[in-house]
C-alpha cells in the first residue's frame, strides 16, 4: 500500500506555520501497529509493515508531503480485507485530526499460498526417499512471504517447498 500525506510545508524554524506531514506520517505508522495488537486475536497472524517513508532531503525544510509505503501479510483473506479497510480509515482520521489529507492506494499482489494436502504428502515422501527421513523437516511453520507460485496452486493441486543445504548458511 501507499499513503501520501499532504500538509503544508515550511521552514523548520517555524513549525507552527506548517501542517507537518512528517509528524502525521509518524502518527499513522504508530497507529497502524495497533490494528494487529488491539483488534485481532493474538494467536492469529497479521503483519502490517511500513518500511518506506520518504519526504524532504533537507535538514531545515518541512516538506509539503511524505509518502509511506508498506505491506500486509496474513494467512487469512478476512484479515487482509480488514487491514485494507482499516489502514485507510486510520490514515484518513489521523490526517484529518492534524488538518492534513491522505491519498491511499492498496494493491493486492499475490494471493495466499496454500499447499494441497495430497501433493504435499507426495513431495515429502519423495524427499524422504531421496535424502532420508532425518533430513526432511515436515514441521515448517507458515511464513509470510509473497510468492507468485500461489497462482499455480489456485489453478492446479501442488505444493510449495523449501529446499535447503542442511545446517550451513542459506
Amino acid at each position: 500500500f501507499d499513503i501520501i500525506v499532504t500538509g503544508r510545508g515550511g521552514h523548520a524554524a517555524t513549525p507552527h506555520n506548517t501542517i507537518d506531514p512528517v509528524v502525521v506520517g509518524a502518527q499513522i505508522i504508530t497507529a497502524l501497529q495497533t490494528l494487529v495488537s488491539r483488534n485481532l486475536d493474538p494467536t492469529e497472524a497479521l503483519v502490517v509493515s511500513v518500511p518506506k517513508f520518504t519526504g524532504s532531503e533537507s535538514y531545515h525544510i518541512i516538506p509539503d508531503s511524505v509518502t509511506l509505503g508498506g505491506t500486509v501479510r496474513s494467512l487469512s483473506p478476512a484479515f487482509r480485507d480488514f487491514a485494507e479497510k482499516q489502514i485507510k480509515v486510520c490514515a484518513e482520521n489521523i490526517a484529518a485530526a492534524f488538518g492534513a489529507k491522505v491519498q491511499y492506494r492498496h494493491r493486492r499482489l499475490e494471493p495466499l499460498t496454500f499447499n494441497h494436502t495430497e501433493a504435499t504428502e507426495l513431495a515429502a515422501a519423495a524427499a524422504r526417499g531421496l535424502v532420508g527421513r532425518e533430513a526432511v523437516n515436515e514441521q515448517v511453520k507458515p511464513v509470510m512471504i509473497s510468492e507468485d507460485f500461489s497462482y499455480m496452486l489456485q489453478a492446479r493441486p501442488g505444493a510449495f517447498l523449501f529446499l535447503g543445504n542442511g545446517p550451513t548458511a542459506g
